[in-house]
């Protein structure tokens, strides 16, 4: 409705474009409809929407909207879904994954974790990582309870799949 109102307002066709897609994006993210096959069309959505996404990236000057690291989630969230479905049914045939309950926080937080117990060191040493690694599996739940998850549930597993019956 802004556009409309504009007299030329052309100039705003890419920033509607790329809301559409994010749009997109939250749809798929928030559909507790499981995933069964490489074939879901929600999968070829997020594919097409990732070959948009790296081309309007490139058109853009670096930085001027998001930054490096906010694209590279982006990126991350077009391409983990698919290929963590892949892998699930390439070993069982039979499962499936809901989108809505699909969550990355726990693995990010398993690395903030890190980071924590080794300080900001960039390169721990095996004994350090082991430690670590331990304390982390023997101390943590295995559910991600933050408010702000992937598809604003608030209790999810890592990766949530089951088989079919």
């Amino acid at each position: 409705m802004f556009q409309a109102s504009l007299e030329d307002g052309s100039h705003l066709d890419g920033t509607i474009e790329l809301l559409g897609k994010t749009a997109t994006i939250i749809e798929i993210y928030r559909d507790r409809r499981p995933i069964t096959s490489l074939a879901d069309e929600r999968l070829a959505e997020l594919e097409n929407i990732h070959k948009w996404f790296t081309d309007w990236r490139a058109s853009v000057e670096p930085n001027e909207i998001f930054s490096r690291e906010c694209c590279e989630d982006v990126e991350s969230m077009l391409v983990n879904l698919h290929e963590v479905t892949r892998l699930l049914l390439a070993r069982h045939p039979n499962g499936a994954i809901i989108p809505a309950t699909f969550n990355s926080n726990s693995i990010e937080n398993f690395f903030c974790q890190q980071r924590g117990f080794n300080g900001n060191k960039t390169n721990p040493t095996y004994a350090d990582y082991c430690s670590t690694v331990n304390s982390i599996v023997l101390t943590q739940p295995l559910r991600c309870r933050a408010r702000k998850s992937n598809a604003g549930q608030q209790t999810a597993l890592p990766i949530s799949f089951y088989d079919k019956v």
